[in-house]
């Protein structure tokens, strides 16, 4: 008897541990702060760092206004036989003649101030960058890569979010792999079309009280005008 209890007792736990769901949502307070880092390698052309800085300024409801900054660049390009390279943190004077050049296309990014208004979602509904740069598109349509579901979500529950963006029509899947007391854990997949065709593969890790993605990995495998491309992106996350 007290064996069928026992097993009677694990049953019953599993069966809640499956069961477990989360409705994931953006948690910020005001005056949160938080490191961006972020890492994107295209192989044998690109590699590059962005580390950014992130301050919620107002709620209101489900609404959320973040300040982002960039705090520094780094970069690495091989094209046509030339290699060249640029960090943020050097001096102008320890710089070559590339690295100036960098410098002064990238030193008004560094001074402007992206704002940005997002729901409890992680929906973007609206951002603007003061003063307009040339060029800081790239980062704005970088961010917001994650929309959560309306629902609430278990291990194995799936969503889709669609994505157009610089002629790429993104499909990306998100199935919940794991729920812990502090952690959510998600797989990515998805697919690439229009301009480039391809898949795409990764990962992600959400911090389950605040919303915020702790960290998440995406590999695509594309060809582009009949090239075969492949593009990494890593980003981090840390609360300061």
């Amino acid at each position: 008897m007290k064996k069928l209890f026992t097993v009677l007792a694990i049953a019953v736990t599993l069966i809640s541990t499956a069961q477990e769901s989360t409705l994931l949502r953006l948690n910020y307070e005001v005056g949160d702060q938080y490191l961006v880092s972020m890492d994107m390698e295209q192989a044998g052309m690109l590699s590059m760092n962005i580390e950014m800085g992130m301050v919620v300024k107002e709620t209101t409801d489900t609404i959320y206004n973040v300040d982002m900054t960039i705090k520094s660049i780094k970069m690495d390009i091989s094209q046509g036989g030339m290699d060249m390279s640029y960090d943020s943190n050097t001096p102008e004077e320890e710089l070559d003649d590339i690295g100036k050049k960098m410098k002064s296309q990238f030193a008004p990014m560094l001074s402007a101030t992206i704002f940005t208004k997002m729901t409890h979602r992680a929906e973007t509904i609206e951002t603007i960058v003061e003063p307009q740069v040339p060029g800081m598109d790239q980062f704005t349509n970088g961010s917001g890569t994650v929309v959560y579901p309306k629902v609430a979500v278990a291990v194995g529950d799936s969503w889709t979010i669609n994505k157009l963006e610089k002629g790429m029509d993104m499909t990306m899947v998100y199935t919940i792999k794991t729920i812990s007391n502090d952690i959510v854990e998600i797989e990515i997949s998805g697919t690439i079309e229009l301009l480039a065709d391809g898949t795409i593969s990764g990962n992600m890790e959400i911090d389950r009280a605040t919303g915020n993605v702790n960290y998440s990995t995406m590999d695509m495998d594309m060809v582009v005008s009949g090239q075969e491309m492949n593009m990494k992106i890593n980003l981090t996350s840390k609360k300061l």
